[in-house]
Order: C-alpha cells, then sequence, then structure tokens
C-alpha cells in the first residue's frame, strides 16, 4: 500500500494480540443477561450469542497456539499469556469459566513443546499455570459449593493427569505437534509442491 512493504508477521501479531486484549474477563453470561434485559432478546439469541463468543475465543487460542508451534510467538510471551489468563500474580482473583477453558484449550495445543522443548521460561510457566488449575480446582465459595461446574473441574483434572504422566495421551497426542513434526510437514509440502503433486496436509 503506498508503495510501502506489508510485514505480514508483525500485521499478524499485532491483529491477534488486540484479539486476545479483548477478551471479556467478566462473567459472559452475566453480561449476556444483562444485554437481553435492555433490548429484549429471547433465550435462543442469548445462547447463539454466548456459544458465538466462546467459538470466537477457542479459535484464538488456537491460532496462539499455532503462532508459537511456528516460532512466531517466543516461550516467554506464550508463558506470559496462560500466566495472565490464570491470574497466577493475582491470587485474589479467579478466572471466569470461559477463560478457564481459553487455558485448557492451549494446554491441549502446546503444553507438551513448551515443557519439554523450551527454555526454563517454558517450564516455568507450566508449572505455575498447572498448580494454578489444581487450586482453582479446589476452591469453594462462602456456601462451600466449587466455583466451578462439574464439566470444567473435569476439563482442569484431565489436563493435569495428562501434564502427570509427560504429556501422554492418545487423543492428545493425535492433536499436538512438535516443532520438528511441523518443519518435517513443511518439508513434504514443499518437495511435493517442486513436484507438482497437490497437497492434501494429511499423511
Amino acid at each position: 500500500e503506498n508503495g510501502k512493504k506489508v510485514d505480514i508477521k508483525k500485521s499478524l501479531l499485532n491483529a491477534c494480540q488486540e484479539e486476545f486484549e479483548e477478551i471479556e474477563r467478566t462473567n459472559i453470561e452475566d453480561d449476556l443477561k444483562a444485554a437481553a434485559a435492555q433490548v429484549e432478546m429471547d433465550p435462543e439469541e442469548i445462547e447463539f450469542l454466548r456459544k458465538k463468543k466462546k467459538n470466537k475465543f477457542m479459535s484464538l487460542m488456537k491460532l496462539i497456539g499455532h503462532l508459537f508451534l511456528r516460532d512466531l510467538l517466543s516461550p516467554k510471551v506464550i508463558g506470559s499469556i496462560i500466566q495472565d489468563l490464570a491470574c497466577c500474580e493475582k491470587a485474589d482473583e479467579n478466572p471466569e469459566e470461559h477463560i478457564v477453558e481459553c487455558i485448557l484449550e492451549l494446554l491441549t495445543s502446546i503444553g507438551y513443546t513448551l515443557e519439554f522443548e523450551s527454555k526454563d521460561a517454558g517450564k516455568l510457566a507450566v508449572s505455575q499455570v498447572c498448580g494454578r488449575l489444581r487450586d482453582l480446582k479446589a476452591q469453594k465459595d462462602k456456601k462451600g459449593k466449587a466455583i466451578y461446574t462439574k464439566r470444567l473441574q473435569f476439563g482442569i483434572q484431565d489436563i493435569l493427569d495428562v501434564q502427570k504422566a509427560g504429556w501422554e495421551k492418545k487423543v492428545f497426542k493425535q492433536a499436538a505437534q512438535t516443532k520438528a513434526e511441523i518443519a518435517k510437514q513443511q518439508e513434504r509440502d514443499l518437495q511435493a509442491q517442486q513436484k507438482g503433486a497437490v497437497i492434501t496436509g494429511a499423511e
């Protein structure tokens, strides 16, 4: 544009950062109900907006994970992201359920690589966040009721179990890719292009 070269990587990272900073940290259920009371939305519309917001958050987490696995985000940056989401430095604040789901989504895709293929900053971040998740899972309100739903508690425990086992889990291993595997796939794709083959993205 105007003869200037566009830095795609920088533009992508800036857009990703903006999307991350715009994630609501408040209870989206309460926010939607408050909005519905003002514009008279029916339950179906509220549920549609809730799912739309949640899908947007999960898609962003997948993008952030892919950026890290392709070395476009450093272990230090990705570590600070999950620590920020988990409120590791704000023990008196508990992240909302959709934020915890974001953490679980990220750890599912990058946990192994961040802990075992990154520098000390990655291992430290995984250790702190998993410790924080363990504390959050056990927390209860003043009435003695768990602060998170059973579904989310199971999700947290599942990640903790997988991390304890060295991220060994059949379903997880199929979804996660190491940086070396990604590099090999890119090399195969390039060779296929040079031979004029059609790339399917599958083995």
